[in-house]
């Protein structure tokens, strides 16, 4: 893997993948990978997707290869005078550093980005567990009031079953008692006495 396959990714945003052999290069440092390359300027003079700059020239967008073949790399700037050759070079370095500075901005951006998510998101989980927090505290207290309720329910009606037999057992003996009396009492009280 060669370097400019680690540092440089298409420009348009909604790209963002790492570029092949051949990518689209802007006058303005701006770099595409060749299918949004192709999409983009193969029709003519369109605008830079990534700044919006419009094409002064015939060179302001071109397609060039990434891992030109040695044989170009040897005769690209064959002939060349050291002041041409050392400002083509001035120019290639400046792109690429124009292109790791970018990245470097858009990865800043994204790491500000995820750092407010996850506040906004701890932010959030942090309330949610209060609010769970508050409503078990209120379960609990309702819990703790149903409980002494439930308490003095089962007490009055242990009362109130108490009650019921000993008045249960006070009818019995009556009933005994009742029972045991001689039968001529017991017409008198219904009124069978002549």
């Amino acid at each position: 893997m060669s370097a400019h396959e680690q540092i440089l990714v298409c420009n348009l945003r909604k790209c963002r993948r790492i570029v092949g052999d051949f990518a689209w290069v802007t006058s303005c440092s701006h770099l595409f990978c060749d299918e949004d390359g192709e999409r983009e300027f193969k029709t003519g003079a369109a605008a830079c997707p990534a700044c919006g700059a419009l094409p002064r020239g015939s060179l302001e967008v071109v397609r060039v290869c990434l891992n030109p073949p040695e044989e170009h790399k040897s005769m690209v700037l064959a002939g060349l005078g050291p002041d041409v050759i050392q400002e083509i070079c001035s120019r290639a370095l400046s792109f690429w550093i124009f292109q790791v500075h970018q990245e470097r901005l858009y990865q800043e951006h994204l790491a500000v980005k995820s750092k407010r998510l996850r506040v906004q998101s701890e932010d959030r989980f942090k309330q949610e567990i209060q609010n769970k927090v508050t409503e078990v505290a209120t379960l609990k207290r309702q819990f703790s009031l149903a409980k002494s309720e439930l308490a003095k329910f089962k007490k009055r009606y242990n009362e109130a079953a108490e009650k019921l037999l000993e008045r249960d057992r006070e009818q019995k003996k009556l009933q005994v008692s009742y029972d045991r009396l001689p039968p001529a009492i017991l017409r008198y009280r219904r009124g069978e006495m002549r």
